[in-house]
Parts: C-alpha cells; structure tokens; sequence
C-alpha cells in the first residue's frame, strides 16, 4: 500500500462534516474524518474506499486544497456539539457544591 502521507493529494470540499474531504487516488477514494475529538486520541483518521487505515494530528504539507477556515469550522462543529455535555457535567459535578440548596 502507498504512503498517501508523502504523495501530493488535491483534497476537494465535501458538504458531510464527518468526512470533509475526498480524492480520487490509484487505489480508489479517500478520505477523511474528523473524529470525536477529544474523546478519541487523534484528530483525522484517513480512508481508503471506506476502511480506515490510519488516525493521524497534522495534515502533510504535501497535500493541498486544505484551508485553516475550514478546519476552524469543523473544530467549532464538534465544541458546539461538546458545549451541553461540558455544562450537563459540571451543573452535576463540580457544580453541584455551587448550588444554592
């Protein structure tokens, strides 16, 4: 299998925020997802024809098509989706000894 990490790979837009970006490689498409993070260790996980085949933080800088707007959106994407959570957890946990009883 190539190392898709030191081949030069023009990403193109994809209107699904948990695979926003797609190409047309030899071996098929790729992709990638923008994980749960924090609650999973890495960022990205890279796509062969739907089957991951590896997690990964930086994006090679031999890939192109990619910009840092759309990277601050999908990071916003996942915060607005953690914001609930975070405030659930502490309205019951450490905010709690906070309430007036």
């Amino acid at each position: 299998m190539p190392n898709y990490f030191n081949q030069t790979i023009l990403w193109v837009r994809t209107k699904d925020p948990i695979f926003p970006y797609e190409s047309r490689v030899k071996q098929g498409t790729v992709k990638i997802k923008v994980n749960d993070w924090p609650k999973k260790e890495t960022i990205y996980t890279l796509y062969l024809n739907n089957k991951p085949i590896k997690n990964f933080n930086q994006w090679p800088k031999s890939w192109l098509g990619r910009t840092l707007k759309n990277d601050i959106k999908h990071i916003a994407i996942w915060y607005v989706k953690l914001i609930p959570e975070f405030f659930k957890r502490f309205y019951y946990g450490i905010g709690y000894h906070f309430r007036k009883k």
